[in-house]
């Protein structure tokens, strides 16, 4: 893909989840799943029917992403719906291959922690 993004998401863009078949079926090929990895330094908080990101106090903590590649297009359709709900975008590090990625910050307060640092497995339990 010409200009592509290569974007985390923790939430409801994780593959599978309903943000991700929505984008899946609105932009095609311009939303492509590449892999689910790690990011450290990060915590993951339940804002209710999605999650919140925020800066941890230590690089031990990890959360879980799906690493996709999207289209310019993609892209700006997803800064939109994430600006607008409160995020903020920032560069983030996957652990596993130290490549910078987008990822969307939440910056309010966030009291509900997923100890596991997966909105997968955290939404089996609830």
């Amino acid at each position: 893909m010409k200009n592509n993004k290569k974007v985390a998401f923790y939430g409801s863009l994780r593959k599978g989840h309903y943000n991700y078949d929505r984008f899946k079926q609105q932009y095609g090929n311009e939303f492509n799943y590449i892999k689910t990895t790690n990011i450290s330094g990060f915590n993951l908080f339940d804002l209710g029917s999605y999650p919140g990101l925020k800066a941890a106090r230590n690089n031990e903590n990890k959360v879980i992403v799906d690493i996709f590649e999207l289209s310019e297009k993609a892209f700006d359709s997803v800064e939109r719906m994430e600006h607008g709900a409160g995020y903020s975008t920032i560069k983030v590090v996957d652990d596993e291959t130290g490549e910078k990625v987008y990822c969307y910050l939440y910056e309010y307060p966030c009291n509900n922690l997923v100890e596991s640092g997966d909105w997968s497995k955290h939404l089996e339990l609830v």
